[in-house]
């Protein structure tokens, strides 16, 4: 009898750990908050206005799944710069994209842009070259209404 209880006794416990778990697993792949996409943007060197010249993928070999994007943007308008960046000047943005089954921890990937389109961009300088790289994931191009908490 004894060992039944016994038994009985460990499935709760069980099924505890099993539910932690779970939701252990489901944390450690969830995305940034809002709330830490707002001060990216906040934090971000260049504040800009863009318009998408053009686009170019490039498959890196070494990487499976994983493309380098380069975008030349021309600036339609600078809300803050750190480089002294200038309205019309045209900027080449360097990032990469994975294409992934499932998400994973951290910051979401900044979309591909369309050429022709215009994009809010986060950036930021690229030390020692003139080349920027998105400052505030896959919110670099998109901004987040201030008032949703």
């Amino acid at each position: 009898m004894m060992d039944v209880l016994n038994r009985c006794s460990v499935w709760p416990v069980r099924a505890l750990s099993l539910a932690v778990f779970f939701a252990l697993t489901a944390a450690t792949q969830a995305d940034l908050s809002p709330r830490e996409y707002r001060r990216m943007q906040r934090e971000a060197p260049e504040v800009l206005k863009i318009e998408v010249l053009e686009v170019r993928e490039r498959p890196i070999r070494e990487r499976e799944r994983e493309i380098e994007i380069s975008v030349e943007a021309k600036i339609r308008r600078i809300e803050r710069s750190s480089a002294r960046l200038r309205d019309g000047e045209v900027i080449k943005i360097v990032y990469t994209h994975h294409r992934r089954e499932r998400a994973v921890p951290g910051p979401g990937e900044p979309p591909i842009l369309e050429r022709g389109k215009g994009y809010p961009a986060f950036l930021t300088k690229v030390a020692g070259e003139r080349l920027f790289k998105p400052a505030a994931g896959e919110y670099s191009f998109q901004r987040l209404d201030e008032d949703r908490r």
